[in-house]
Formats: structure tokens, C-alpha cells, sequence
């Protein structure tokens, strides 16, 4: 749940960088982990070929007061962590939508490939890496 951390890592390791965008009381997020993310295939690529960071838009820790700010995009004071990814993912994909699953470049920090989100089949999913795979190549 370290963005500049996974995105270091990312850049360090040459990997597509994929945001997940989540929330502990995401239903379609947990069915993803648990019958998408497992299936051989779609883990042994998440878990070799990408950094994964999972980002919690309804976390409620709160941020210093240092790190608080006003959001355009929400019209409102973030003060917490979940409020900032949910800054993040409404001001940069124009979604606030969980999951949200969005393969950035490490380097350019440009999106790869179209992100989606909601509940789909593994073969969906892993249509969607691998594009995210070969969007990394160019």
C-alpha cells in the first residue's frame, strides 16, 4: 500500500507498475483476490512479471496535518489515506470505482493499457495483463 515504494521498486526492476484500487469492505475486490488472482496462470504472472500496489480507498488512518489538503476533485478536505487514493483515482483516471485495476509504466508513469474495474473472468484479466505485458515492451 506504498505507491512511491512499489513505484521505486517497479523503475528498479524494469516492471509494469499495476495501481489496485481497493477497499477493505469491497466485496468485488475480495472475489477477485480469492477466485482471479489464485488461478495458477493469473498469479504466476502478477507475481513475476508486475509490482502490485493495493491502495484503500476507504482506509481511515489519518494523515499528518502536514499531508492534509483541499481536493478539487472532491470537492472537499482529504484527511485521510483513503480520502487521498480516492483523490488520486478520481483526479488521474476519472473513476472512483473498486476494484480499479490501472498498469502504469515505471518510467514514463504513463498509463499502459485501458484500466478496468468490477468483477471479471480470468480470462478477461489475463487478457488484460498481457496486454499491460506488451504495452511495456513499446
Amino acid at each position: 500500500n506504498d505507491y512511491e515504494g512499489a513505484l521505486a521498486l517497479a523503475q528498479k526492476e524494469n516492471k509494469p507498475l499495476m495501481i489496485d484500487f481497493t477497499g477493505w469492505a469491497c466485496v468485488n475486490c475480495r472475489k477477485m483476490e480469492e477466485q482471479v488472482w489464485i488461478a495458477p496462470e493469473v498469479y504466476d504472472i502478477l507475481s513475476k512479471k508486475y509490482v502490485i500496489v493495493s491502495l484503500y480507498v476507504d482506509e481511515k488512518i489519518e494523515l499528518p496535518k502536514e499531508e492534509q489538503y483541499f481536493s478539487k476533485s472532491l470537492n472537499k478536505q482529504v484527511v485521510t489515506v483513503g480520502n487521498k487514493w480516492t483523490d488520486f483515482e478520481l483526479t488521474n483516471f476519472k473513476q472512483v470505482t473498486q476494484p480499479l485495476y490501472v498498469i502504469i509504466h515505471p518510467h514514463k508513469k504513463q498509463i499502459i493499457n485501458k484500466p478496468i474495474g468490477g468483477f471479471m473472468d480470468k480470462k478477461t484479466y489475463l487478457e488484460f495483463l498481457n496486454c499491460g505485458l506488451e504495452g511495456m515492451k513499446k
